[in-house]
């Protein structure tokens, strides 16, 4: 949709880009392992040898690294030096450069360096450490790999039972993989483009249940990336965040990326957030089982689009056009359902309008003929108002019954209103209904300026999704934005 293209990262990668290889390094690595169960860097070569702490020494933590003749990576290769070798640091240069090592952004300078049989030469400040310092990462290859608190994997022992393209998002390129072993599944997405790119892992259980599950995002515009692993087996669940901004967009960097570098920020992850990684019954949108229909076929018109990550925007689980269509997917089915949603944040008297050509409600169009939709859409409404007025004001064109069960909806949704918000009851900036025969959907959201489009509005709110007889199927937090 229009308004979520321009805000959605546009440009096709591998599934998952190794980063060992660059550079400032050769492509042979080692073959040692770091903790996959705490977010942290690797260990500091102190804790690893008998090394005296010696501030102007410094270690290689990758193999094979090149000491090259200048301070950059076109400089003339004099020798290598290996993670054991103590380099004596003699000269660092004025300027910063940007490398991504093993799929992580280092912007240091280069450092002049003596090797232990005494040749010297420049190596990227990126690829050495401190013997105190806690830095490096193992080699991330397509089918082992391993990131702080996600995990620890080798899928070479894992048997894979999908791979391809997924359905695209207006210019978006997805590609999707599934691997499962001892009755667990790993499914890895990523998506791309000239604005950025990002990768989604999810861990799940032979249950269905969510065990963890790992974003990351690079975003050109912003030259930012933000990496986010959710842990669901802590008591609490927890999620851990970090961010780290980029000097250079991903398409003038050596290597794209893998791992934000910073420190770690942890918080509980939120009762609605843990409880959903139980259901599980919403799903992606675009998943590549095919698209909804229903909705607007030409993509031109304006649109609502939410999604369950704040950052990753192909975690879409609900797509809406301003006709009332809407579409989501229920235990792997698409379903399409019709209603309508309302905006609260500039209502005006009268709220309803009727006359011969048109029906509206808060200058949209109203579901009239569905008479507990109408009076809930009024109920919201009135929430949201510091004053519950005695009638919902209303613009007579018209005479007849109709206006009659139009004053009825309103003075049933007056005292519902008043009655919930005695029960300590607010409303929100929007509210949208939308359901078919099995499913009713229901967004209460409240305008988000971070999640706006280039033209539209931003939201964050909760999604819930309940069968026709009020049965919970799901419910969470989303962000998305409506927009033309």
């Amino acid at each position: 949709m229009k308004f979520l293209n321009s805000l959605l990262f546009v440009a096709l990668i591998m599934l998952v880009a190794c980063g060992g290889s660059d550079t400032a390094t050769t492509s042979t690595d080692d073959n040692s392992t770091t903790s996959a169960t705490t977010p942290e860097e690797s260990t500091p070569y102190s804790a690893q040898s008998d090394a005296p702490q010696n501030s102007a020494l410094r270690y290689p933590w990758v193999t094979n690294l090149n000491i090259r003749s200048a301070p950059n990576t076109g400089g003339e290769v004099v020798t290598t030096a290996q993670p054991a070798d103590e380099l004596e640091l003699i000269e660092t240069s004025d300027k910063k450069e940007a490398l991504v090592l093993r799929g992580v952004l280092y912007e240091e300078p280069w450092v002049k360096v003596k090797t232990p049989d005494g040749k010297e030469g420049w190596v990227f400040g990126g690829a050495v450490k401190r013997a105190d310092e806690a830095k490096g990462n193992d080699p991330i290859e397509d089918t082992k790999f391993s990131f702080p608190v996600f995990g620890q994997y080798d899928l070479s022992q894992w048997r894979k039972v999908k791979e391809g393209p997924m359905d695209s998002e207006g210019d978006f390129d997805y590609h999707e993989a599934v691997y499962t072993n001892a009755g667990q599944t790993l499914t890895i997405t990523n998506y791309g483009g000239e604005y950025g790119y990002g990768y989604t892992y999810e861990l799940k259980g032979s249950s269905g249940d969510l065990i963890k599950k790992r974003r990351f995002s690079f975003s050109n515009d912003g030259r930012e990336m933000e990496e986010t692993v959710a842990d669901y087996t802590s008591s609490p669940p927890k999620e851990y965040t970090r961010r780290q901004t980029s000097p250079k967009p991903s398409f003038q960097l050596n290597a794209k990326p893998m791992m934000a570098r910073g420190e770690w920020t942890e918080q509980p992850l939120s009762e609605e957030a843990s409880a959903a990684s139980t259901s599980n019954r919403m799903g992606l949108l675009y998943d590549g089982s095919g698209r909804c229909t229903g909705l607007d076929p030409e993509d031109t018109g304006c649109s609502c689009s939410f999604r369950m990550s704040e950052s990753d925007y192909q975690s879409t689980v609900l797509s809406a056009d301003y006709a009332g269509n809407a579409c989501v997917s229920i235990d792997g089915q698409k379903q399409v359902l019709a209603g309508s949603w309302q905006s609260h944040g500039n209502l005006q008297d009268p709220w309803i309008k009727l006359s011969d050509e048109r029906s509206t409600l808060f200058n949209d169009d109203a579901p009239f003929g569905n008479y507990e939709m109408m009076v809930e859409l009024l109920t919201q409404a009135l929430l949201t108002v510091d004053r519950i007025p005695d009638q919902v004001s209303i613009e007579n064109k018209q005479t007849g019954m109709f206006v009659r069960e139009v004053r009825d909806m309103g003075t049933d949704a007056v005292a519902k209103a008043r009655q919930l918000k005695k029960n300590g009851e607010r409303g929100s900036d929007a509210y949208f209904h939308f359901e078919n025969e099995q499913y009713v959907v229901i967004i209460k959201a409240n305008n988000d300026k971070a999640s706006a489009g280039d033209s539209g509005v931003g939201y964050r709110g909760e999604i819930t999704i309940t069968t026709k007889d009020g049965t919970l199927v799901d419910q969470r937090i989303i962000w998305g934005s409506c927009g033309c």
